[in-house]
């Protein structure tokens, strides 16, 4: 691996994280009308969201530590990613009676660009000689850092859900 080679998956993450998280409905990018979709299913996906989007910029700085088992999270985060633009540019979830913007159709198709390079280098640093092999660290130190984390994800995920069934 090229000395600087371990910054890419850190990098494609903060970018896949800042693309998904400027879609936030009720923001000015994301405006279709979500209200015909059953509210559980919106909620759901509205928390499998905001935990991909949270988690990227988490495992942004342990995959920059070179933990083998953030690369191998990063690598189905970036499967993650691209699947859930690809349903939404195929029109198979979710289903809106509003057009998708050109601007919402830009980021969405760059979102899926940036996928596919996250997906590869993520997959390919899993092999790397360099990585540590410590297990996945159980987060205790900084208490106040997870409860921000929790109180700005339940947040997001109200405010995305809520937009979503009142345009």
């Amino acid at each position: 691996m090229r000395k600087d080679a371990h910054y890419i998956v850190p990098v494609l993450l903060v970018i896949s994280a800042l693309l998904l998280s400027s879609l936030i409905p009720g923001g000015p990018i994301e405006n279709r009308d979500f209200s015909r979709i059953d509210p559980s299913i919106l909620l759901s996906f509205n928390i499998f969201l905001t935990i991909l989007g949270l988690g990227s910029f988490i495992l942004a700085i342990y995959t920059l530590k070179m933990h083998r088992w953030a690369y191998l999270l990063a690598f189905v985060a970036g499967m993650s990613y691209f699947t859930v633009y690809a349903i939404d540019l195929y029109e198979i979830f979710p289903k809106s009676p509003t057009e998708m913007s050109a601007t919402l159709l830009a980021v969405e198709m760059t979102g899926a660009i940036v996928a596919l390079p996250l997906i590869y280098c993520s997959y390919t640093g899993l092999f790397e000689k360099e990585q540590t092999e410590d297990q996945i660290p159980v987060i205790k130190q900084n208490r106040w850092g997870i409860v921000t984390i929790l109180v700005l994800g339940t947040g997001i995920i109200l405010f995305s859900t809520y937009s979503a069934m009142n345009p």
